[in-house]
């Protein structure tokens, strides 16, 4: 898929398995180290912005959580 705001293509898998980390996370599950080194080394600001959704949906559960 290409944006028509940027020059750089946006790789669709990198949503995918980002979403499955999340989700992996909210359901009490952990992420491995490769899969956190993978996290900490994407570029794309899309990629980016969809990372940081995706750990606010987390720290607002766990929030949630400790405020019980």
């Amino acid at each position: 898929m290409l944006s028509t705001m940027i020059e750089q293509q946006v790789d669709a898998n990198h949503h995918s398995k980002i979403a499955a980390l999340g989700q992996r996370v909210l359901a009490g599950g952990h992420i491995g180290r490769d899969e956190a080194l993978w996290l900490i080394n994407l570029e794309s600001s899309s990629d980016v912005h969809d990372l940081l959704a995706w750990a606010n949906r987390i720290r607002e559960k766990f929030k949630e959580v400790w405020i019980c």
